[in-house]
Order: C-alpha cells, then sequence, then structure tokens
C-alpha cells in the first residue's frame, strides 16, 4: 500500500473511533471501525499458522483484544490508534502458549475415539453381537499397540451410550463421531475434582463461566494463586493421563 493511502487509511479509522466514541460506544458504529482494521488481526493470526489451534478460533481472540484496545485507547497519551492496537495483539501470544498443548491432546484423543469405534464395529461383525468392555478392550490394545484396559474401555461405552440416547439412534446406526473438543468438555469434568472443576471451566471458558487469567480464578474462588497453580498442574496431569 503507497504511504499516501496507508496514511489516508490511519485517518479514516481515528474518525470511525472518535464517531464510535461520541456515540456512547454504540455497536453499530463499532464495527466499521473494526472492519478497517481487520489488516491488524490478520496480521496476528498469520504469525501462528502452524500451531495446533484452528484459524477461526485464534481470529475471534485477536478480535476480542482488537475491540478491548479500541476501548481504552486515549489519543491524549501520545500513542497512535494502530500502534495501540498493535501492542494489544501480543496478548494473543499468550493465548496460543496456554492452549496449543491443550489442542494436540484433545486430536489425539479424537484419533482413539475413532480407534474404539473401529474396533468395536468390527467385533460386532465377526460376534453377531455387541462386544463387552474386556473384548474392546483387547481389540483396541492390538489396534492401538498400546495396552487398553476394561476400565477405559468402558468410559468410552458409557460416552457412545450418552450420544445414543441423545441423538435417538440405536446401537446399530451409531455412525457419530463427536468434535474432540466436545469430547475433553464431557468426559474429562469426571476425572477432576469440585475444586479442579472450577479452576478448569474458567481456564477454558467453559460450562457457563468466562475465560480467566490465573490472578482473576484465584479472587474469583477467594483461594490462593499458588493453589490455583497446583490445581492447574493436576488438571494437566489428568489430561495426560487420561487421554
Amino acid at each position: 500500500m503507497a504511504t499516501r493511502d496507508y496514511k489516508a487509511l490511519r485517518r479514516n479509522d481515528i474518525k470511525l473511533w472518535h464517531e464510535w466514541k461520541d456515540s456512547g460506544f454504540k455497536p453499530k458504529k463499532l464495527k466499521p471501525l473494526q472492519d478497517s482494521m481487520q489488516g491488524i488481526v490478520i496480521s496476528a493470526v498469520n504469525k501462528y499458522r502452524g500451531v495446533d489451534i484452528a484459524r477461526p478460533i485464534l481470529t475471534a481472540e485477536a478480535n476480542k483484544h482488537l475491540v478491548q484496545s479500541l476501548k481504552d485507547y486515549n489519543p491524549n497519551r501520545g500513542a497512535q490508534l494502530h500502534t495501540h492496537a498493535m501492542n494489544r495483539m501480543k496478548r494473543v501470544d499468550r493465548f496460543v502458549k496456554d492452549n496449543q498443548n491443550f489442542g494436540r491432546v484433545v486430536e489425539q484423543r479424537a484419533q482413539k475415539w475413532q480407534d474404539y469405534l473401529t474396533a468395536k464395529t468390527l467385533l460386532t461383525q465377526e460376534l453377531g453381537r455387541p462386544p463387552t468392555a474386556m473384548e474392546l478392550s483387547q481389540k483396541m490394545s492390538l489396534q492401538m499397540k498400546r495396552a487398553i484396559t476394561p476400565k477405559e474401555a468402558e468410559r468410552y461405552m458409557k460416552e457412545d451410550r450418552k450420544d445414543l440416547v441423545q441423538t435417538g439412534l440405536d446401537q446399530n446406526a451409531f455412525e457419530f463421531t463427536p468434535t474432540p473438543d466436545r469430547l475433553v468438555l464431557k468426559m474429562l469434568p469426571a476425572e477432576l475434582t469440585k475444586e479442579e472443576n472450577a479452576v478448569f471451566a474458567r481456564l477454558y471458558g467453559v460450562n457457563g463461566s468466562r475465560r480467566m487469567r490465573p490472578g482473576e480464578i484465584a479472587r474469583d474462588l477467594r483461594i490462593s494463586n499458588a493453589k490455583v497453580t497446583r490445581l492447574k498442574d493436576k488438571i494437566a496431569k489428568k489430561i495426560e493421563a487420561y487421554y
């Protein structure tokens, strides 16, 4: 973009910002400004092309920080609007670091669910009936080349039955593979204590909670920062052990 065009764009954006502010920060006045500044969002998201987080999620996170930067921008402090917004994009990096490993674990869980479905289908065809947890554990162990206990196989069977009830399908018609994030959000809480679930919900913004930083979680739950850290570590270990 030519220098003149870029300067004109910046002047237009600051004009849109003043119009939004003068309107009392009405959403309909925010949209033209947010649309005009999407280049900053795209640039921030493009830095993370290789990470295990879906682009729409990253874009939503970057837009959240863009809007926040527009809300707290103060032209009297000397910084340009675009500079202020770009500096706020650094917070996307924190989001990526917090969630990248979690996303990879979720993908691995989705593959294991597919292994379960394959084992169940093959055994049903071979036996002429639904397999037992013991039979599933043996078949899955062969497929996955690691030991799967009957208790672990039973977890998959229980989740299978939940989805059958929810979708109204009978056992033979079940052909649905849950999305990775739904699997984790549905199955992991059963492995967590009450305190761990409270922290988990706030860390990832699930179960009706908004996403919070560790310090906010400590204040919200009225516990120490050190305890939040300990609970986070326990959650991480349970994620890795369970999946």
